[in-house]
Parts: structure tokens; C-alpha cells; sequence
């Protein structure tokens, strides 16, 4: 009997060790958004300013989308591994916002969108044809082709300024609006106001940052239907910065004695060295000692805010200036 007991009490222990290995091997790793999450959730805490606040909810979308995406892999019997060509190829079929799933269900659409974008940043936007270039260098996947008048003064600085404090408070119907969109609104600033042509390569996906456009559908304002499409690059933080640094259009400078109005200032609140708000310089004061820049920006919707009081709000962020050489 004592030799049955020994060796069931063995037996059992194989089976825990056997669940723990289990767990060990095949749980998901921890994405991008949930380790940001962390950090801002506790940046959100000693800070009073909303913006943070929101961006919050943007990363918790990301954190929910990842479970719904990875719900409908499992329900479609789909085995696409963590990290693999196969879950970000279908990961971005659905967070297509031209795609079926944003005029079908909107909320869940939006969860997917915001976790596709924070995939890509922490696994890169690798396809087979990335992969191939690697490989062999016979296809180029980034254009570093400036735009006719890079450099001329074609940038109209004025009107984009001037679009700025016009639909800082009152949002232009033509655009969907996001519940963050500063990086919509800077983009609608560089087009709208500064005259800065879209880009539409045709072989591109919506992700790619060589490609800069929104497309209206219709005339319901704010995109209500559901039917606008756009590249990540008008919306999303560091895709504006790789179109615009990889196109020639604009360039990091080293500190805001070398902007103008018109330029963009980029902030990162949790430190990770990926950005996450845009803004527009709308006003600039010059002495003999300093250099005061004023800032406008969506989201937390804003005109004017210096940027010597943003740092008092946020004295841990980091921050990126981009002159327009366009």
C-alpha cells in the first residue's frame, strides 16, 4: 500500500510539473501595450493633465484588442503564432480601416486597429517581400525620393497655423474624429494648411509610412458611416515621423532654437523611446537668452501652450522636434 501511495504521490507531481511546463511554454507573451500600460498608468496617477488620461485608454484598447483578435484566430481554427508573418498578415487584414470588420462592428474594429498599430512597433512591419529584400537586395520597400520643392519653400507656414487655430476647437467635418487625434490633426495642418501633397503608391498597404493619405467617402460629416480610409502614417505618431523623415520633408533638429512655425514637436510619455503625441508649433518668441515655442494640438484639444509649461506636466517626457524642409 505505502508503495501504491509513493507512486501516485510521484505521479501527481508529474502532472504539476507537466502544467507548469505548459503554461512556461505556450503562454502569449506580454505585448508592447501592456508593459506601457503599466508605466503610464502610473504616470496618469501623478499627473492631472487629461491627455494622459486618454492616451491611457488608447493603450487599453490595444490591450483588449489583442484578446479579441486572438479570440478570432482561435474561433476560425486558425494557428498563427505569436510573432509570426501569419498572425501580423491577418492582424492587419482586419485592422484595415477600408476593411469589412470597421462598417460591420466599429467598436471591435477599433480594439483590433489600436493593437495592430502597437504590434507593429514592437515586432516591426516584416513581409515577405521585407524579407526578400533582405535577403537578396532586389526589392526596395522605402522610398527615400524627395517631393519637388523639398527644400524651396513650397511649405506654407502661415496656412498652416492659421487651419490650426481654426479647427483646434471646431473639427473639421471632413475628417473622422478620433478620441486621440493629434497626429490627425497635424496631418490636416500639413495638407490642409500647408499645402503638402498625399502620397498614394498603389503596391503600398495602409501601414506603410511611404505612403500619407485620407480619403473622404461621401459627404457625412466626421466619417460617420464609417467608410473613410486612411494610411497610418496620417494618423499614427511614428509613422508621421518615418513619412516625413524618410521623404525628405522634414528633419530632427536638435532643439526648438531651430524651429519655425509650422514645425512639429513630438512627445514620449513613457519613456520607451516610441512617441506618442503630435503637436504643431503655432506661435514662437525669440530673445537674445531663449527660444519660447507655443504649441496647438488635438486631443486634449489646445491652443498656444508653451512648451515651458508642458514640461512642468510632463518633466520625464521626452521630446522630438521636426523642422519642414519641404
Amino acid at each position: 500500500m505505502k508503495y501504491k501511495n509513493n507512486v501516485r504521490k510521484i505521479y501527481m507531481l508529474l502532472v504539476v510539473i507537466a502544467m507548469l511546463l505548459s503554461t512556461i511554454l505556450f503562454v502569449v507573451p506580454n505585448s508592447r501595450a501592456d508593459e506601457v500600460s503599466t508605466n503610464l498608468g502610473t504616470q496618469a496617477e501623478n499627473y492631472a493633465d487629461e491627455i494622459m488620461k486618454v492616451h491611457l485608454k488608447e493603450v487599453k484598447k490595444a490591450q483588449e484588442g489583442k484578446k479579441i483578435f486572438e479570440t478570432i484566430l482561435k474561433d476560425s481554427g486558425i494557428k498563427a503564432k505569436y510573432g509570426s508573418e501569419e498572425y501580423w498578415e491577418k492582424l492587419i487584414e482586419l485592422a484595415d480601416p477600408a476593411g469589412e470588420l470597421r462598417k460591420q462592428d466599429p467598436e471591435k474594429w477599433e480594439k483590433i486597429y489600436e493593437y495592430a498599430y502597437e504590434y507593429s512597433l514592437e515586432y516591426g512591419k516584416k513581409t515577405t517581400k521585407d524579407k526578400q529584400e533582405d535577403k537578396d537586395g532586389s526589392i526596395g520597400t522605402k522610398s527615400t525620393t524627395p517631393f519637388p520643392g523639398v527644400g524651396g519653400g513650397a511649405y506654407n507656414r502661415n496656412g498652416a497655423v492659421n487651419y490650426a487655430y481654426t479647427y483646434v476647437y471646431n473639427y473639421n467635418k471632413a475628417y473622422h474624429k478620433f478620441s486621440a487625434d493629434c497626429t490627425n490633426f497635424i496631418s490636416q495642418c500639413l495638407k490642409e494648411g500647408g499645402g503638402i501633397p498625399m502620397v498614394d503608391e498603389w503596391w503600398n498597404a495602409y501601414w506603410d509610412s511611404d505612403d500619407w493619405y485620407y480619403y473622404r467617402k461621401g459627404s457625412d460629416d466626421y466619417d460617420s458611416n464609417n467608410d473613410d480610409s486612411w494610411s497610418w502614417s496620417w494618423v499614427k505618431v511614428e509613422s508621421l515621423y518615418e513619412h516625413l523623415t524618410n521623404r525628405g520633408i522634414g528633419q530632427v533638429v536638435p532643439s526648438v532654437n531651430n524651429l519655425e512655425i509650422g514645425d512639429i514637436v513630438q512627445m514620449d510619455f513613457g519613456g520607451d523611446s516610441v512617441y506618442d503625441h503630435s503637436m504643431i508649433v503655432t506661435k514662437v518668441e525669440r530673445t537674445a537668452t531663449k527660444t519660447e515655442i507655443y504649441l496647438t494640438y488635438h486631443t486634449l484639444d489646445t491652443k498656444d501652450k508653451s512648451l515651458s509649461e508642458i514640461k512642468k506636466v510632463y518633466p520625464s517626457a521626452k521630446y522630438r522636434y521636426i523642422h519642414i524642409i519641404y
